[in-house]
């Protein structure tokens, strides 16, 4: 048994060591292969890049300066450098100036649309001023015109006689004789109307208005209707040649007169010394011992008063005069009518006692009527 064991693992070793001998082989084979194609490789390497000294040195030659420029370059590269910085700083000091000077040239140009505002300003004051003169010059102008043409009217106008002075005494108030009866002139736009006129139309008035109350419609509440009865009273106008009236509305609900002297009527102070004109005729109709005269003069009408004082005072008869203001006219009240509600009735008290019988006053002196 044993030796049989041994010659199996002898034959195993056997085995081994041919195999390991063909791989042996078959990489020295492999290598000897292997060593033959490298050689051919460098030998064909070798040949294909065989150098010429002349262009190898011409190639060294071009590598230096290709340093040399290569330095070069990197030396401009670093003046660029600087150069750029510098320009940049410059270019920023360059910048920040401009940008001061754009500044200060905007608040210029602010400054200038300012003054060129308040130029625009006084320009067109300037034109205002102008457009006025303009006018004032055509006013002058027409004024000048206007005074050449009075002045040439005036020329042609035939100079007029001066009026002689007149002679006034300063006025002395009194009392009018005991009994006499005044007659009454109103002085109104310089020209003199007889009162008897006035009364005349009262009395045609209160005559309609008696005869409207008669037909209007008579409300226990309401009333006359003051707007029917003004419309229907005013339908035909009361006048005369010297005078009008109308009649109007009043709260206390009693229609008013107003009279109004006509243009047209009246005497001027030409007329005054006219025989035959009313004012005269009235005038020598009175009687000094009864009348005397009263005249109620507006404002406007001074010259008129003075002539008829002076006439009535030739003819003796005593004057007094009343100054009426500014726009006045005679003014009465409609007689026998009411307009709009009743008044209400007096709701009845109870009567005080009878006080004692009081000391008779004084008689009232009586009013200064003439002068």
């Amino acid at each position: 048994m044993r030796r049989k064991n041994g010659n199996e693992d002898e034959g195993a070793m056997d085995s081994l060591l041919d195999t390991m001998t063909n791989v042996v082989g078959i990489l020295v084979i492999v290598l000897v292969v292997t060593q033959l194609g490298v050689g051919d490789a460098v030998s064909r390497i070798t040949e294909s890049i065989k150098v010429d000294p002349e262009e190898f040195e011409a190639k060294k030659n071009k590598l230096v300066v290709l340093k040399q420029t290569k330095v070069n370059l990197k030396l401009e590269v670093a003046q660029l450098k600087k150069d750029v910085h510098q320009d940049e700083a410059e270019v920023s000091l360059e910048l920040e100036q401009l940008k001061k000077k754009h500044s200060q040239e905007l608040l210029d140009l602010a400054n200038l649309k300012k003054q060129n505002l308040s130029i625009k300003t006084v320009i067109e004051q300037a034109e205002s001023e102008k457009e006025k003169r303009k006018e004032i010059e055509a006013k002058i102008k027409d004024s000048l015109a206007e005074a050449a043409s009075l002045k040439a009217k005036l020329d042609q106008t035939p100079e007029r006689e001066v009026m002689p002075g007149r002679e006034m005494r300063l006025p002395d108030p009194r009392p009018a004789p005991p009994g006499l009866i005044p007659f009454r002139f109103i002085c109104y736009n310089n020209r003199i109307y007889p009162f008897n006129d006035f009364s005349a139309l009262q009395k045609i008035a209160d005559e309609r208005a008696k005869g409207l109350k008669g037909r209007l419609r008579f409300d226990p509440v309401k009333g006359i209707d003051p707007d029917r009865f003004i419309k229907d009273f005013s339908r035909s106008p009361i006048r005369n040649k010297n005078v009008e009236l109308a009649v109007t509305k009043h709260p206390d609900g009693r229609p008013r007169i107003s009279f109004t002297p006509l243009e047209r009527g009246g005497a001027a102070v030409r007329d005054i010394d006219r025989k035959g004109t009313r004012f005269n005729k009235d005038l020598a109709a009175l009687d000094s011992s009864r009348y005397y005269l009263e005249f109620w003069v507006c404002g406007d009408s001074y010259d008129v008063y003075m002539s008829a004082r002076a006439k009535a005072e030739a003819l003796n008869l005593a004057v007094g005069w009343l100054p009426q203001p500014a726009g006045w006219k005679y003014t009465s009240v409609l007689q026998g009518i009411r307009l709009g509600p009743p008044p209400k009735p007096a709701v009845a008290s109870k009567k005080p006692p009878a006080a004692p019988p009081a000391k008779p006053s004084p008689p009232k002196k009586p009013a200064n009527v003439i002068d």
